[in-house]
Parts: structure tokens; sequence; C-alpha cells
């Protein structure tokens, strides 16, 4: 293993594509967190949360 692996680590990314072009108009994308349980959904609300906060 590498000196990058921990016991947990996961990154969120999201895209929206134009329907009629197919172009992409927006991308997010939020580094990876060390230690937080990729399965959690406090995890998981938190990170969409933060994803998608351009779209609130």
């Amino acid at each position: 293993m590498g000196s990058d692996s921990e016991a947990f680590m996961n990154g969120i990314f999201g895209l929206v594509f134009d329907n009629k072009t197919g172009e992409v108009v927006w991308y997010g994308a939020k580094p990876r967190r060390y230690k937080k349980n990729p399965v959690d959904p406090s995890v998981i609300t938190d990170q969409l949360g933060a994803l998608l906060k351009d779209f609130r």
C-alpha cells in the first residue's frame, strides 16, 4: 500500500449535461476525505450539500 491509503477514503463528483448538445454545462468535485466512512448517510449528506451548494 502506498502512503496515500487509509481505512476510509472517498470523494464525490458530479456532472450536468445539456440534453440537446450533449455538452457538460457543470462539473463539481469535492476532494477526497480521509477517515470518513463512505457509506455513512451523514457523511454523504454533507458531501452532497457541499457539492450542490451552487444550486441552492
